[in-house]
């Protein structure tokens, strides 16, 4: 899969333990909605990661991954994703995480999948969460959970599968939906 991503103009980003892998730390630039944006540097300092180098990804990746996230340009992404996935589409889950983030992870990897495990441990029947999000990887959890609540500025998948819609996260919208909700 990382050897198919050459194909593409993108950058692949392994993460093991609290270190973020990459071939080139300066090959960084990726443009959202026009915007340069140091595309190394936000998921290190999102994900308070140690980046580290490898001269050759493909030949460095021997351990078996969680995940294989790409970084692109949005607009390049949305064009050329299909094509990225096609390969592989039988075997691995292949989503947006962002507009700029598309991932691969094994089939059934999601957030409805994390609840549904992890709720039950905790006595916590699906039914009474309220979930919030805004991206393709969180329609499964939104349509799972009591109540799932796409923010303003989500996608259309986290849109469709949401049973409400909230402002957005720069407007306050979890608080705004938690106060209409629980009062």
């Amino acid at each position: 899969m990382l050897a198919h991503m050459r194909e593409f103009d993108v950058i692949p980003m392994l993460v093991d333990g609290d270190r973020l892998y990459v071939e080139d730390a300066y090959r960084c630039e990726i443009f959202h909605k026009g915007v340069a944006k140091n595309i190394i540097k936000y998921e290190r300092d999102m994900c308070d990661l140690r980046v580290h180098e490898v001269h050759d990804i493909v030949g460095w990746c021997r351990l078996p991954q969680d995940k294989v996230l790409v970084a692109g340009t949005d607009t390049y992404l949305a064009e050329h994703h299909a094509e990225m996935a096609a390969p592989f589409a039988d075997r691995l889950s292949c989503t947006f995480t962002a507009d700029f983030y598309f991932e691969f992870t094994a089939p059934g990897i999601d957030k409805a999948n994390a609840l549904r495990k992890a709720l039950p441990q905790r006595g916590i029947d699906i039914s009474k969460v309220i979930a919030f999000g805004d991206g393709q990887n969180d329609a499964s959890m939104l349509a799972a959970a009591g109540m799932g609540v796409a923010m303003g500025n989500a996608g259309k998948e986290a849109r469709g599968a949401a049973d409400m819609i909230t402002a957005t996260n720069n407007e306050d919208g979890i608080a705004r939906a938690l106060e209409e909700l629980l009062s």
